[in-house]
């Protein structure tokens, strides 16, 4: 049986898919498909994400064979990519780890909590009175990026941009297929996102600390992060 992620069967049941799947063939499968082994248990997964070596050698090679097939357009998004955390090892991953860590303070959080109610009140709101409401795109889709938004002190009226950048570059991100992707909405996206969060970081850096988790991760005096990797950060 040819594994597929992206295949109705897939998409329509994933939890009787995936148990026919690995009664078939097992919880490590390659798939022509996507070109590659195919982790199917949370145990594999697990060993796989304990494996620097592994996770070093494969973590960004997809987005780096993508890149040489793109638009010199194209490397703004390699660029921002490799600025942020996820797709970096250590030491690089934990020198732009450590000024998220600690702006990420007990108090810091606590002191988040009404802004955040807030929020989630006023997305409720806005359909708790309708007759049905899809809670995924009406409200897990939303919050969360309204969240962030507020966490890195974006002005409210503008936060719904971070959720219209979110979705654009998450389709390089998550893609199945990212060489099938039309570059055009995540360059332009990348453009948007990197402009935006350049300016915030200058305007943060000139003018008091705000209080702004944003505002902690630009003053970290550890070992500073460029304005590139604060872009990332951001990310």
């Amino acid at each position: 049986m040819q594994v597929d992620l992206g295949s109705p069967e897939s998409v329509a049941d994933p939890a009787g898919y995936f148990e026919r799947v690995r009664r078939a063939g097992g919880d490590v499968q390659w798939s022509d498909v996507h070109r590659g082994w195919l982790l199917l248990s949370h145990a594999e997964v697990e060993s796989a994400f304990k494996d620097e070596a592994y996770i070093s050698a494969e973590r960004t090679s997809t987005f780096g064979r993508l890149g040489e097939t793109r638009t010199p357009g194209f490397g703004q998004v390699m660029d921002l990519l490799a600025g942020w955390m996820n797709f970096r090892d250590a030491p690089m991953h934990t020198r732009l780890r450590e000024p998220v860590r600690t702006a990420f303070t007990p108090r810091a959080v606590a002191a988040m909590e009404g802004e955040v109610r807030s929020i989630v009140d006023t997305v409720i709101d806005e359909f708790a009175q309708e007759d049905s409401a899809d809670l995924n795109a009406r409200f897990a889709r939303v919050v969360p990026a309204l969240v962030i938004a507020a966490v890195l002190g974006i002005d409210p009226a503008e936060r719904h941009r971070l959720l219209d950048w979110s979705d654009d570059i998450g389709q390089l991100v998550f893609s199945l297929s990212p060489g099938a992707l039309d570059e055009g909405p995540i360059i332009r996206a990348t453009g948007e996102f990197s402009t935006f969060f350049s300016d915030l970081i200058e305007r943060e850096l000139a003018g008091p600390d705000s209080g702004t988790i944003l505002s902690r991760i630009a003053r970290f005096e550890g070992s500073p992060l460029t304005k590139l990797e604060l872009v990332g950060a951001c990310t």
